[in-house]
């Protein structure tokens, strides 16, 4: 079974991949994303209803504390300009010129009426010309005037922070570390009260019981090749298994467990009677000087 800090060490790669670079927002959007995938694998695999209850609370409590998340990475200052048009308000130097180039305007229509008829080349048409081309130009001034009289320009600067996808993860690992450590006393306190509780039932750990089961499986064994003696041993064994104890065979590791025959070749004359990890009787096998 998995633990949910190598269910995350697993999906490194990928939540990097989709964290760096991104605002505050995306990443909590990525680490919410994670965290249900690794709930999802997490209750896959996990038989205990309680121990399930547990894990989704404390997982829904790192998931409520994602927005506090401190893992700022590099700032992008950006610019941005706008024109913010006045409601209210003329340019004065606009109006005056607006009102010279209306007068001059109104010069040269008099002189061309007066000129009528006459040649281009007479003083009154050249100067009326004149007139006319000088309108022209104070009107454009004072259309100029107009247009920057009416709005500003603003220019507004902001940053935009990116979040450090590497101190994210590392945080998201202690929290699911965390819950790890949770489970896993709550195994260890479950182990405690099974073997309580097996410990209370004289029936099942009864010493002349137990020497019974013993004999009946060093019987068995002496006569392993048999298919009928295995039978015995994996019926014994199974029986044994239902009520928390283990029919163990001799390995170095389990050397404590077990007496010790002078022979030339190591097996298991007799399995040790094992319970939560407890010795509950000795086993019997050769090869010991």
């Amino acid at each position: 079974m998995k633990k949910m800090q190598e269910l995350l060490e697993a999906d490194k790669g990928r939540f990097l991949q989709q964290a760096s670079g991104k605002n505050a927002e995306t990443v909590v959007k990525v680490c919410e994303d994670e965290l249900n995938r690794l709930l999802s694998v997490y209750n896959d695999q996990e038989g205990d209803e309680r121990v399930k209850e547990t894990v989704f609370q404390m997982v829904r409590a790192v998931r409520l504390s994602l927005p506090l998340l401190q893992a700022e990475g590099e700032s992008q200052i950006y610019s941005r300009t706008s024109m913010n048009r006045k409601e209210s308000g003329v340019s004065k130097l606009g109006m005056i010129l607006l009102i010279l180039a209306l007068m001059v305007a109104a010069a040269a229509v008099v002189l061309l009426a007066v000129s009528a008829g006459a040649l281009l080349t007479s003083t009154n048409t050249l100067t009326a010309v004149l007139l006319i081309i000088a309108a022209m130009v104070l009107f454009f001034i004072a259309g100029r005037r107009f247009i920057s009289g009416t709005g500003a320009e603003e220019r507004e600067l902001y940053a935009e922070v990116s979040v450090d996808a590497q101190k994210v993860y590392h945080t998201l690992l202690a929290a699911v570390v965390a819950v790890d450590a949770a489970v896993e006393d709550m195994h260890r306190e479950k182990q405690v009260e099974r073997k309580k509780d097996l410990l209370d039932r004289k029936d099942v750990i009864d010493p002349g019981y137990m020497q019974l089961m013993s004999d009946l499986l060093e019987t068995a064994y002496a006569d392993r090749d048999n298919p009928s003696a295995q039978e015995s041993i994996s019926a014994i064994r199974f029986y044994l298994h239902q009520n928390g104890i283990e029919a163990l065979d001799y390995s170095e590791e389990r050397k404590a467990w077990f007496d010790m025959m002078p022979s030339g070749r190591k097996h298991t004359i007799r399995p040790a009677l094992v319970m939560d990890n407890t010795l509950i009787r000795k086993g019997l096998a050769s090869g010991g000087n």
